[in-house]
């Protein structure tokens, strides 16, 4: 979450970059953990190039722009003490109602 880059990704093989951090056996750890997850071996690659964000910089960047979002805001200020504990992509929801008067025929 903290340490690693993701450069490429494909099905079992990801081309990652070490944070300065990250254990010199982490490419090996998460090829291990990957095939016991899926049954299947993965490639794991480290490069130099510099790769996605890692993920906690991924989740403060959402968790910031949630907190941003006015009706957020409003919420906060309405609840002290609130706090925002996760932010999800949620689908927008879908609408059973009909465009028109409810026929699926063509007017003439």
């Amino acid at each position: 979450r903290t340490n690693i880059h993701v450069v490429k990704f494909s099905p079992c093989q990801i081309e990652i970059r070490l944070g300065e951090r990250a254990p010199e056996n982490m490419p090996n750890r998460l090829g291990e953990f990957l095939k016991n997850a899926t049954g299947d071996r993965w490639l794991i690659s480290v490069s130099l190039d510099e790769g996605e964000q890692t993920l906690e910089t991924q989740d403060a960047e959402r968790h910031a722009e949630a907190a941003a979002h006015p009706l957020v805001k409003k919420v906060l200020e309405a609840f002290p003490g609130a706090e925002i504990r996760a932010v999800r992509d949620v689908e927008p929801p879908t609408s059973d109602i009909p465009d028109d008067n409810g026929d699926d025929e063509e007017d003439d």
